[in-house]
């Protein structure tokens, strides 16, 4: 190739500035099909218009290319560009096979520990062998010859590695070829089929003799090592004075250390990798070209990153951002290997041990502050006798053990000086597992001592989580930064979105609608975000529902806690000592953001510096009236998805004199409606599901494990690309399958639980509903969440009468009506006696639930502090309780009116749930 260098460097500069306003139609045409705009760059030569040109000669006959070149015919002009482009894309689908099987053949045989690659095979295009023997020795980096044959001959082409002259390795092996030629990197050769094994042993050992050791190991000159705040768009342009860069004129490669993945997606048909990368304090776009495989690696690990790059503009709708062109990748103390290998794991876990992650009572207990447990596995291995000396408060190390044959996720506990005194439980080991992998840290300690004498001997511990505080909350439009990174996956900001963030960064008061699907929740937490970078904190924003907190809560904390904010959630429907800590945590500064019920706000009046109010058709205008007069100017952003006018209203009402514009109407959005037909199967379509990511909703955790238990048995061959999700599953474990979801690495996820953004790419394009979660403006959400990005999407409705009352039966167990509450109480008063916790014929998650309702209405007292095992007296026959003292039942009673909204709605018209998704 020749150098960009003197002469050459000066011909293609100018050569790019006049490709821009060329007169040549083809050219112009070629453009407008690549979707290039002026200023071009060689990137954009090299890798948009080259092989569109080249297409021709590989696919068809090169006179095509010539044709285009040489009309003055605009109209043909377009069609020839247009046939290219399909040539072109012909040609890329025919390299991704080859190159499939190319990688197949060399990891299934083996032949990666071999000095050089020889495949041969019958159907392989000759036009793509050369292609795909470049990708594969950027792969495995070793020199590379692809064969492909037909009716006894081969026509091949090989690439090289610098330190190997190509030629010189062919002229070894020449007596099994019957021709060759070409150049130190590069070369063609034809062969005879049947003398592809000869030449291939005589190759590889040419190969062999000429090669040094290293030789096979690839290295990279870096020219500076930078923080990430240095790698900026002045900088790219600064470098840019030196190019064009090619072969000879290479740009400059800088380096930086421990990055954080904030997002991924997969791009390019899923050959690259897009990702936003961040320290501490900034974050930076990069690409990463055909190293797509690499998503499932820091989806799984949320590993740190050492990055090798060089600096390009990047222009997104007429916006330049800085981006880093990734070279290499390094996970440090990490093998990819291994990690892969543990994915498969994680998905084989997921379904066989299904029941460990049911036992919703245990969920999140890897994020709690501290729990008690007991050690199990004590009785092997000699491990009695160390055993028998452990005394109460010494302090014991938790290890992880990820190759442990009989569970991945196993977790040893050990001595101070590393002696294993047993394990923890596996169905324990299965939720912290995934968040020590991903950095918690947690530590042990002795608390007794049982059995001895006849009995074995057994050891109770107390595990606690050490906290941690990543940094302090930085400046309001880095946390944008990293909010569009961490909460959009990457994407840009909407105008809408833009618009909201920048008048509270200014100190100003704003509404705005958003409709499903639009963005609602990213948006109030990176307004909340920003409100205490800038000093106006702590911040409530205040939720219709208990339901609404909860779902928030998870699925915003993670992001809000890596942001260095301090973040909890509390509703009436908490337990009394749950709701009193975290109030607690408020009053003491402990907390930096609270997302709060509008009915617990009634009986607290949390200090606040900032506002945000969320409402929604069902939210009484009681709630804005509250927080006008408890919170006043305060009350800086409102927003939800109440109709334009009701928004308008409510705003001018709370002083607010800017509501923004909201967008335009969804019209990408299709609903087919199959209600009655139930059955997850019928609606998964093998061939397209391939290609395209499906999200299937189910109403609770059971049914999204049963429905993807179904889709895995009914359709084998995608069996690695089905994974189910619920709040059942470890926090650090949806976090890897959210990624995963999003990076293309799974194609199909069953949800028994709320999943919106962050949690969800904007590229779904099938939402296919199972059943519903009982609460209208979740429910909406996620049913909204398909075609984000602007491409066509549908949603399939198949749930039916079971499914709604499935879904209210939930509803009921977690906030009984009055109809319960009076056979709990005609139950226990028939009985006449007070105790252990009293018989009924009630389940005992409904029983609890009511009996905590009785007490804070006046029926029930509560003879001993809270906990199992608790005793209760009814009151004297004469007593008559208040249900609306009981905040319990009325932010139950809330939710009952609006599953009854919800529940007529997703039996109404199917005309009527599409108008309502794609609303502004």
């Amino acid at each position: 190739m020749a150098p960009l260098l003197g002469d050459n460097r000066i011909l293609v500069a100018r050569g790019l500035e006049r490709i821009g306003s060329t007169r040549v139609l083809g050219l112009r045409a070629l453009m407008d099909v690549a979707a290039l705009r002026p200023p071009l760059g060689v990137r954009d030569l090299s890798h948009a218009l080259a092989p569109r040109l080249n297409a021709a000669g590989r696919l068809a006959h090169a006179a095509v290319a010539v044709r285009l070149l040489i009309t003055e015919d605009p109209e043909e002009a377009g069609m020839i560009a247009a046939e290219l482009d399909g040539l072109n894309k012909e040609r890329r689908a025919l390299c991704e096979q080859v190159l499939a099987d190319a990688i197949g053949e060399v990891e299934t045989g083996g032949l990666q520990e071999q000095p050089a690659l020889v495949l041969a095979r019958e159907g392989w295009h000759p036009g793509v062998v050369g292609i795909v023997a470049s990708q594969l020795v950027e792969r495995y980096y070793r020199p590379a010859v692809l064969i492909a044959l037909q009716e006894g001959m081969g026509k091949g082409s090989a690439r090289s590695i610098p330190s190997l002259h190509l030629v010189e390795a062919l002229s070894e092996a020449a007596a099994h070829l019957t021709a060759f030629g070409g150049h130190a990197m590069a070369a063609g050769l034809t062969i005879p089929a049947g003398a592809v094994e000869r030449f291939r042993s005589a190759f590889v050992a040419a190969v062999a003799g000429k090669l040094r050791d290293g030789d096979l190991e690839p290295t990279m000159l870096i020219d500076a090592e930078i923080p990430l705040e240095a790698a900026t768009l002045e900088q790219a342009a600064e470098l840019g004075r030196l190019a064009p860069f090619g072969s000879g004129n290479e740009p400059p490669i800088f380096a930086t250390r421990m990055l954080r993945v904030l997002s991924t997606r997969l791009v390019g048909d899923g050959a690259h990798l897009a990702m936003v990368v961040g320290d501490d304090t900034h974050t930076a776009e990069a690409i990463a070209f055909r190293q797509g495989d690499l998503a499932e690696l820091l989806a799984f690990t949320q590993t740190r990153v050492d990055l090798a790059y060089t600096l390009e503009e990047n222009r997104w709708r007429e916006v330049s951002s800085v981006r880093l062109v990734v070279r290499d990748l390094q996970t440090p103390g990490l093998n990819p290997a291994d990690v892969t290998s543990s994915t498969a794991q994680l998905l084989e876990r997921l379904f066989e041990r299904a029941d460990d992650y049911l036992d919703l009572g245990r969920r999140e207990v890897e994020e709690a502050d501290a729990f008690h447990t007991k050690v199990v596995g004590v009785t092997f291995e000699g491990r009695q006798e160390t055993l028998a000396w452990v005394r109460a408060g010494e302090a014991l190390q938790l290890v992880r053990e990820p190759r442990n044959p009989r569970d991945p996720h196993a977790i040893k506990v050990c001595l101070g000086d590393g002696r294993q005194i047993g394990f923890l439980r596996a169905a324990l080991a299965a939720r912290l597992a995934p968040a020590m992998d991903a950095g918690a840290r947690y530590t042990a300690a002795a608390t007794a001592l049982t059995g001895g004498g006849d009995r074995a001997w057994g050891l109770n511990i107390q595990v606690i989580r050490e906290a941690a505080r990543e940094g302090d909350a930085v400046e309001g439009r880095a946390l944008m930064e990293e909010g569009t990174a961490g909460l959009s996956r990457g994407r840009p900001l909407s105008s809408q979105q833009q618009e909201v963030l920048d008048t509270v960064l200014a100190g100003g008061s704003v509404a705005a609608r958003f409709g499903p699907g639009r963005g609602l929740l990213p948006t109030v937490v990176m307004a909340a975000a920003a409100l205490v970078a800038r000093g106006d904190g702590p911040v409530v924003v205040v939720l219709p529902r208990s339901g609404v907190v909860d779902a928030w809560t998870g699925l915003a904390g993670a992001w809000l806690r890596r942001a260095g904010l301090r973040v909890a959630g509390v509703h009436g429907l908490l337990p009394a000592q749950d709701a009193a800590h975290t109030g607690a945590a408020w009053g003491r500064g402990d907390l930096d953001l609270l997302f709060a019920s509008a009915l617990w706000l009634e009986q607290r009046t949390p200090e606040a510096g900032g506002v945000i109010a969320v409402l929604d058709p069902h939210s009484p205008e009681s709630d804005l009236d509250l927080l006008r007069e408890r919170y006043g100017g305060r009350l800086r952003f409102l927003t939800g998805t109440l109709p334009g006018e009701a928004l308008a209203q409510a705003a001018g009402a709370a002083g607010m004199n800017r509501v923004v514009a909201a967008v335009p109407a969804r019209t990408n959005l299709r609903v087919v409606d199959h209600r009655g037909r139930p059955t997850a199967d019928a609606a998964l379509r093998t061939g397209r599901a391939r290609q395209e990511k499906t999200l299937f909703l189910t109403g609770d955790a059971g049914a999204s494990v049963a429905a993807a238990h179904d889709l895995r048995a009914h359709h084998p061959e995608m069996a690695s690309l089905i994974a189910y999700y619920h709040s059942g599953l470890p926090a650090a474990l949806r976090r890897v399958i959210e990624d995963l979801f999003a990076a293309g690495q799974l194609s199909v996820l069953v949800a028994g639980a709320y999943l919106v953004a962050p949690a969800l790419p904007q590229d779904i394009a099938r939402v296919v509903v199972l059943g519903l979660l009982p609460d209208p403006l979740l429910a909406s959400e996620c049913l909204g969440s398909g075609g984000l990005n602007g491409q066509v999407a549908t949603v399939e409705l198949r749930f039916g009468p079971d499914a709604l009352s499935a879904a209210a039966a939930l509803l009921e167990a977690r906030c009984p009506s009055r109809e319960t509450l009076v056979r709990c109480y005609h139950e226990l008063r028939a009985r006449d006696r007070a105790g252990e916790v009293p018989e009924t014929t009630l389940p005992a998650e409904v029983l609890s639930a009511c009996l905590a309702i009785m007490v804070e209405a006046g029926v029930l007292a509560r003879e001993d502090a809270e906990g199992s095992g608790g005793r209760y007296a009814l009151l004297g026959a004469g007593v008559r309780g208040d249900l609306g003292r009981s905040l319990r039942y009325r932010e139950g009673m809330r939710e009952h009116a609006a599953w009854a909204h919800l529940r007529a709605w997703a039996g109404g018209p199917a005309a009527r749930i599409l108008d309502d998704l794609a609303r502004p």
